[in-house]
C-alpha cells in the first residue's frame, strides 16, 4: 500500500497511467491524499451520488479562507507548473490541456469565487465512478481575483515551454524557494485559515443537479489529518482495491466522508 500527499498533475499522471497498471494485483497506490486532492473527490463523488444517472458533468473548486501565505515547497512546484503539461477530462476522454487554461466561477454564500483549471486526480477517479461522466472540472481558486492574471500567464508561458533550455531556466529560478523548502505558515497563521471545497454535478444541457460544499481547517493542518487517518485506516483494514486508485475507490464513500469529518473536513448543510 502506498499512499502521499502529492499533487502535482505530472506526477499524477505518472502514477495513474505508469505506476498504476504495474502495480495492479499487487498493491495500491494513492496519490494526492491530503487536502489535493481528497476534498473535491469525496464533494464531487457525494454530488455525484445525488445527482444520479443524469449527471454528465461535475466541477469542482479548491479555496481557502482567511489571510495567510503558503509554504516555499507550495510556491515552487506551482510556479514550475505553468510550463508544464497539464491534463483534463472532456467529452468522455482525458485530453492534455494546459494549467489554467480556464477560469470557473463559483456562487457560495452570495459571492463569487474564481479559480484557474487544474489537473487533478479527480479526473481520473470520478469518471470511474460514475462512466457517464463527460466533462470534469477541477479549479484551484487561492489567486481570488488575480485568476485571470494567473491565466495570463499561463497562456505566455506554454510556447515558451516549447523552447530549448525553457525548463532549466525555469528550475533556476524558482531553486531559491526550493532550497528553503519547510518554510510556511506558522501555528498561529494556520488557525486563521480554512479550506473551502465546492463540487457541482450538472445534467448535459448545464443544469445543475447538485452541490456539495465541504469545509475544513488550514489545508496544511488538514493533510496532515488526512494523511494520518488514511495510514491507519490503510494498515487496519487495506485498500479496497489494487493500482492507481481514487481515494473514493480506495476506501469507500462512506469510511472516506467519515475519515474526512475526522480530520475536520465537514460538508456545509
Amino acid at each position: 500500500m502506498y499512499l502521499d500527499s502529492t499533487g502535482e498533475p505530472p506526477f499524477l499522471r505518472r502514477v495513474f497511467e505508469e505506476l498504476g497498471p504495474r502495480a495492479t494485483g499487487r498493491c495500491g497506490l494513492v496519490p494526492a491524499f491530503g487536502y489535493d486532492f481528497v476534498p473535491g473527490n469525496l464533494a464531487g463523488a457525494l454530488a455525484l451520488a445525488e445527482a444520479g444517472p443524469a449527471a454528465a458533468s461535475v466541477k469542482v473548486g479548491y479555496f481557502v479562507t482567511g489571510p495567510g501565505s503558503f509554504s516555499s515547497g507550495t510556491l515552487a512546484s506551482g510556479a514550475g507548473l505553468l510550463l508544464e503539461p497539464g491534463f483534463a477530462w472532456r467529452d468522455g476522454r482525458l485530453v492534455a490541456e494546459r494549467t489554467a487554461r480556464r477560469v470557473g466561477r463559483f456562487q457560495v454564500g452570495g459571492r463569487r469565487w474564481l479559480g484557474v483549471s487544474y489537473g487533478g486526480s479527480e479526473h481520473y477517479a470520478l469518471p470511474r465512478l460514475a462512466p457517464g461522466l463527460r466533462r470534469v472540472e477541477v479549479y484551484l481558486g487561492w489567486f481570488g481575483r488575480r485568476s485571470r492574471a494567473v491565466q495570463a500567464a499561463a497562456a505566455l508561458a506554454g510556447p515558451l515551454a516549447r523552447l530549448p533550455g525553457a525548463q532549466a531556466v525555469a528550475r533556476a529560478a524558482t531553486a531559491p524557494l526550493a532550497r528553503r523548502t519547510g518554510r510556511g505558515p506558522d501555528a498561529a497563521a494556520r488557525r486563521g485559515r480554512g479550506s473551502l471545497v465546492v463540487a457541482v454535478a450538472a445534467a448535459a444541457g448545464g443544469e445543475p443537479l447538485a452541490e456539495v460544499r465541504l469545509r475544513g481547517p488550514d489545508p496544511y493542518a488538514l493533510t496532515a489529518a488526512l494523511l494520518a487517518w488514511g495510514a491507519r485506516r490503510a494498515a487496519a483494514a487495506g485498500l479496497a482495491g489494487t493500482g492507481a486508485l481514487g481515494p473514493v475507490e480506495a476506501f469507500g464513500l462512506d469510511a472516506l466522508q467519515a475519515g474526512a469529518e475526522a480530520a475536520g473536513l465537514e460538508r456545509e448543510r
